[in-house]
């Protein structure tokens, strides 16, 4: 199954502003800027209480994005050979434990394991460090209307990334579309903390960041280790998300070694 390495990684950023519905709706229509290494992108989701769209991901027709919000399962859909990829909390943790067998395996094991993990593309065998912890930098900052408090993270003295975070009385959200992106915010996250390198090895892209015990959305982010910064641009009520369903005929392409 080929996977356009982009296109693919918008989707953990696409979920930062899948909520923001300025009234309940069916669905919604997000438009974003996403500048990724010097390349910009205008992307655009739909979004509902249920699930996350983007079709066409990162401008290449041949691949769609689906989150259930619901089940907390991600679908990574390639039209040009029909198949899709299913991930979920199972999959994350049968990862992370093949990544724990092979840091704690004897010398004698460390290339046959070495092999099982380049078959899945997670070549090091080694999560990213831990997320940094955020502070609360005092600022407030405006993105697309919304009034955001600014959140810094730092390792060893060096700006890692910035997120501003819309608290829901800004965002207007109905509970069950709030509490529903706040769950799709945690799954993002469980599968950076846990399972690191398969996201690098879908072309995932997510900086690592701790909102658990704050309150809110992020409107706006920056990596400063990956030269990454997404914000939001728009929002309307519209779009079509609660209608798209997995293509019929599409076959589920299987992550080696793990029940996906």
């Amino acid at each position: 199954m080929q996977r356009s390495t982009f296109a693919t990684r918008l989707f953990l950023v696409a979920f930062l502003f899948a909520g923001l519905l300025q009234q309940p709706a069916s669905s919604a229509v997000i438009d974003y800027v996403i500048e990724d290494q010097g390349r910009i992108i205008q992307q655009q989701a739909e979004f509902n209480s249920e699930r996350v769209v983007v079709q066409a991901a990162g401008g290449d027709p041949n691949q769609d994005l689906l989150f259930d919000a619901r089940q907390n399962i991600l679908l990574v859909i390639d039209h040009r050979d029909r198949s899709y990829l299913q991930i979920d909390e199972r999959v994350i943790n049968e990862v992370a434990a093949l990544m724990e067998t092979v840091s704690g395996a004897v010398e004698n094991q460390q290339g046959v394991l070495a092999d099982l993990m380049n078959t899945l593309g997670l070549q090091n065998g080694e999560s990213e460090p831990p997320a940094a912890k955020l502070h609360d930098t005092g600022q407030q900052l405006s993105i697309a209307g919304l009034q955001c408090q600014l959140y810094q993270s730092h390792r060893e003295g060096t700006l890692q990334s910035e997120v501003c975070v819309a608290e829901n009385d800004q965002l207007g959200l109905v509970d069950r579309e709030y509490n529903a992106l706040r769950d799709f915010l945690g799954f993002g996250n469980l599968m950076l903390n846990k399972a690191g390198p398969l996201i690098e090895a879908l072309g995932l892209s997510l900086p690592q960041m701790d909102l658990a015990n704050r309150p809110g959305l992020p409107i706006g982010m920056h990596s400063a280790t990956r030269n990454l910064k997404v914000r939001l641009t728009s929002i309307a009520p519209g779009g079509g998300a609660g209608n798209y369903q997995l293509p019929a005929g599409y076959t589920r392409s299987a992550i080696p070694f793990t029940s996906g």
